[in-house]
This record gives structure tokens, C-alpha cells and sequence, in this order.
């Protein structure tokens, strides 16, 4: 949209609605966009979401390996409903796994900046999105029958990032 070109127009127009933006389009600019970069390696998070997504991406643009974390539920919406995020600053919390000093407060000294203040949930935090999870399954069975989807099972970032890490390492 920025960059004023057809597809870019076309997005602006349905977003100016509040329409969503057509799986054609969202492929179109993702693929534009991932083959200016060449042979780059490259990553998108939160996309495709659903089954024809991903088979017109994979028409347009090649996937060749695809990273499933495979979180529990009831994990992931833990995380989502006990996290906090100080406006100022961007610093994210969870009262579970990263709990503030004091509770509802953050401080935090850089050399250039203090951020004081209130932490507030965010709308986009809200558990009830995570739901439509279940409609991601047919793009990790499309990937799996390629043979392009690796899996890794776990409940806490700090476990699964070695084993994802480590697995990158050889393919890039």
C-alpha cells in the first residue's frame, strides 16, 4: 500500500471498507514481497492461516520448511490472558513466567530513557482469537504431506527455542 502498487491499491480498498483482504491478494503481496528478497532465507509468523493460502502461496512462492511449535491450549492461553505490556516502554510481562517487581508496576532504567508507570492488558491479548486455532490443522496436514513440516512439542520458550535453533542450523 505504501509503495502505491496494484495489489498494494487493491488491499486499501478492502481494508478502507473493513472488509477483509482476499486470500488472492494476501498471497499476491506476500509473494511479491518474498521474491524481491532472492535466494534470502526468509520467515513469516501467522501466515498462511488457512489450507488455500498455503497451496497459492506454495504455487507462487516455494515454502520448503515450515516450524510447527505445538504448544498445549491450555498453555497458550495462559500466556495470552496473564500478560501485560507497559505502554511506554513495550515491555511485556506475564504474571505467570515474567512477573513484574511490583505487581501492576513496571521500572525500567536504560541509559537513555526511564520508563515508569502502569502495565494494561491490550485488546489483542484477549484468549478468545486463540480459538480459531483449530483452523490452522488443515495447513499443518498440507505442509506435513509435503514432507516440509517439522514439530516440535513443549510448554515453555526457553525448552523448545534449543531444539528449534538447532534444527535451523542445518538447514540455512
Amino acid at each position: 500500500m505504501r509503495d502505491g502498487t496494484a495489489l498494494g491499491k487493491e488491499a486499501k480498498a478492502f481494508i478502507a471498507r473493513g472488509d477483509l483482504v482476499p486470500d488472492s491478494v494476501m498471497v499476491g503481496l506476500i509473494a511479491s514481497e518474498l521474491k524481491k528478497l532472492g535466494d534470502a532465507p526468509w520467515l513469516l509468523d501467522g501466515f498462511p492461516r488457512t489450507q488455500p493460502q498455503a497451496e497459492a502461496l506454495q504455487a507462487e512462492t516455494p515454502v520448503n520448511v515450515v516450524v510447527n511449535l505445538d504448544v498445549p491450549f491450555d498453555t497458550i492461553i495462559d500466556r495470552i490472558k496473564d500478560r501485560w505490556i507497559h505502554p511506554g516502554s513495550g515491555r511485556v510481562y506475564n504474571l505467570i513466567f515474567n512477573p513484574p517487581k511490583v505487581a501492576g508496576k513496571v521500572s525500567l532504567t536504560r541509559v537513555i530513557k526511564q520508563f515508569t508507570g502502569t502495565l494494561s492488558l491490550t485488546s489483542r491479548d484477549s484468549p478468545s482469537p486463540i480459538y480459531n486455532i483449530a483452523n490452522t490443522a488443515p495447513v499443518l496436514d498440507y505442509y506435513r504431506s509435503k514432507g516440509i513440516l517439522q514439530d516440535f512439542h513443549g510448554t515453555e520458550s526457553k525448552k523448545i527455542w534449543p531444539h528449534v535453533e538447532n534444527f535451523l542450523k542445518t538447514i540455512v
